[in-house]
């Protein structure tokens, strides 16, 4: 008996130490953060700062310290500042997918300098996605609605209609499949990354937003957000949010 509730008692310590997260560190980086990757090949974070319009030294990508969260490192891009970031863990190359200037930076991380910017293919590249064997980028464009499928080296070889407000963009290798998130069009597209040809246009919530995969089962989770309250007019009274159904869920979509 003495054994069970020692066993019992440890258990129970333990299952206490995996639930008691907490936030270790916070620090300031930067300006207008946007999209973050972890390296672990050089055990790093990167972190994506547009900046201040008008001051092109404040658009930069930052290299932290994991643990620290110090700047070891700032790589700026100037009159093109990063919003979307995919990392080719092969090649140490960081892409980034530059909204105001419809382009994406190629980034070697031996040296942290541009070898290659090129054009995105789409106005208002805002994610962008990486097919490390196939040597792809998938970029979604916001403006156009739009996925653009480039070469790493910047060859554009297919523009794919998605839906309004393309934001979200995941590649799922095993299945071969890219995945969008259209937050206007309120739909999620999947695209067959062989042939390019859209496999659905799936219902995922007013705004959809983030996606995830798991890439054995090819199951497919999508974030979206909800209507939000009208601006008040002056003079007005501030208006509640409307009811919205659809918003604020998460949707899985599961493979055939």
């Amino acid at each position: 008996m003495k054994k069970l509730s020692i066993l019992f008692l440890l258990t129970i310590a333990a299952v206490g130490a995996i639930n008691a997260q907490k936030i270790e560190k916070t620090e300031k980086v930067g300006s207008s953060l946007y999209e973050m990757v972890y390296n672990a090949k050089d055990d790093s974070l990167y972190v994506a700062a547009v900046g201040k319009r008008g001051e092109p030294s404040t658009a930069n990508i930052y290299k932290l310290d994991p643990t620290t969260l110090a700047v070891t490192g700032t790589i700026n891009v100037g009159e093109a500042p990063a919003f979307g970031l995919g990392l080719n863990r092969k090649t140490q190359t960081l892409y980034s997918s530059n909204t105001r200037s419809n382009s994406v930076h190629a980034i070697d991380l031996k040296t942290n300098k541009a070898v290659r910017t090129f054009d995105s293919g789409g106005k208002n590249a805002i994610n962008v996605a990486i097919d490390i064997k196939g040597k792809r980028l998938f970029v979604a464009h916001q403006e156009t609605g739009t996925l653009s499928v480039l070469t790493t080296d910047g060859k554009l070889l297919k523009s794919i209609e998605t839906g309004a407000g393309a934001l979200g963009v995941a590649y799922n290798p095993a299945k071969n499949q890219v995945y969008v998130s259209n937050r206007r069009g309120g739909t999620t597209s999947i695209i067959d990354a062989k042939t390019y040809t859209k496999l659905a246009d799936l219902k995922t919530g007013t705004y959809p937003q983030t996606i995830a995969f798991d890439e054995k089962s090819g199951k497919v989770w999508v974030t979206n957000k909800a209507k939000s309250a009208p601006r008040p007019q002056p003079g007005q009274p501030a208006q509640p949010a409307p009811e919205d159904p659809t918003g604020n869920v998460v949707t899985l979509i599961s493979p055939k």
